[in-house]
């Protein structure tokens, strides 16, 4: 009865990639990329559809740093529903909330064991997306916005 019910458990998780996959890997876990847009030098990003998201992936290198994950149905997360998805793309450990280590970001939570960093953003009509990061591509995104910040003033 045990076995029964750890098979049953198992089958009815959701999967989804785990930061630092390669896009054959993301590939294997999503299907095929519905839309792919080059970003920068080797770095791009990957729609998919997966189960009742649309889920976009950042890469770099062809490998996956970061990952946004939308409802299809235009709905806010349960908290049950995204502390799940932190753990099983950003990994193990316990994720604690921290408003304060990246500025642009709003609500946060960061991976005492490997770093890495969820968000969620709220959109319209209590569309949220989630986002889950590598610490890497967070302090990537927090530089380019300081450099964009700075260009700001030029000329004053």
């Amino acid at each position: 009865m045990k076995t029964i019910f750890i098979i049953l458990l198992a089958s009815c998780s959701v999967v989804f990639a785990r930061l630092g996959e390669s896009n054959a890997e993301i590939f294997r876990r999503y299907g095929a990329v519905q839309d792919r847009t080059e970003t920068g030098t080797n770095t791009w990003t990957g729609t998919y559809m997966f189960k009742e998201y649309i889920v976009i992936v950042y890469f770099r290198d062809n490998k996956s740093e970061a990952e946004a994950l939308r409802p299809i149905s235009s709905r806010e997360f349960s908290d049950e529903e995204r502390d799940a998805m932190m753990k099983s793309i950003g990994g193990d450990g316990d994720w604690i909330l921290d408003d304060s280590t990246y500025e642009f970001l709003s609500k946060t939570w960061i991976n005492s064991k490997n770093h890495s960093v969820a968000y969620v953003k709220d959109g319209i009509m209590k569309a949220s997306t989630l986002i889950v990061a590598s610490r890497e591509y967070c302090q990537r995104m927090e530089a380019e916005k300081k450099t964009k910040d700075k260009k700001k003033a030029d000329g004053f």
